[in-house]
């Protein structure tokens, strides 16, 4: 209980700190600005809906596929975010992931916090829009147990048009670089 009531205590400090700064009317305006959602939000919107994937996957013994897997994506928090869960199979086992998707207008970056039944860990990597390729390139470091240190790597949402998608994880391994470690091919499903 008390591992609680300190972080709390934090939070509840530093709301009553920025409340009782007196903010100016422009100040308070910018916040407002912020806390609505925009342009790329609404592209992100385009890809609500169900979905069929199929995962290709280059981790352990040769590449495998597997599919289809249904999943939906659905707008949480007023169009600030996006939900995206999927569950199906993999290598025998039941797998579910959960992935929130949006935009940071304050730091302008696409964000992404991503969790799986294949770990006990999340991700949060940040990421740009390359308008040329309609590619959000996610970047982030992952600790791995096999190598006992932390690791980049990369998730490239590439979007074909509204109703396909192809999402690629790469890996940056210490001894041979980067590498395509997971394809997922979505269709919007009829």
């Amino acid at each position: 209980m008390r591992k609680l009531i300190i972080p709390f205590l934090l939070i509840l400090f530093c709301f009553s700190y920025i409340t009782a700064q007196e903010l100016t009317p422009e100040q308070m305006e910018e916040y407002i600005k912020l806390a609505q959602p925009g342009e790329p939000h609404e592209m992100l919107a385009k890809y609500i809906g169900d979905w069929e994937l199929t995962y290709t996957s280059n981790m352990g013994e040769g590449e495998q596929t597997v599919g289809p897997v249904k999943s939906e994506i659905k707008s949480i928090l007023g169009g600030r975010f996006l939900e995206w869960t999927s569950e199906g199979e993999f290598n025998g086992q039941p797998m579910e992931t959960k992935t929130i998707m949006g935009y940071d207008n304050r730091l302008n970056v696409y964000v992404l916090y991503g969790f799986d039944t294949m770990g006990t860990y999340g991700i949060t990597p940040t990421g740009h829009l390359d308008e040329e390729t309609n590619t959000i390139i996610y970047k982030g470091e992952n600790y791995e147990p096999a190598i006992k240190d932390y690791m980049d790597y990369k998730i490239l949402f590439k979007m074909i048009d509204d109703n396909n998608y192809v999402l690629e994880i790469i890996f940056d391994f210490p001894e041979f670089g980067e590498t395509t470690i997971m394809t997922a091919v979505g269709k919007r499903a009829d």
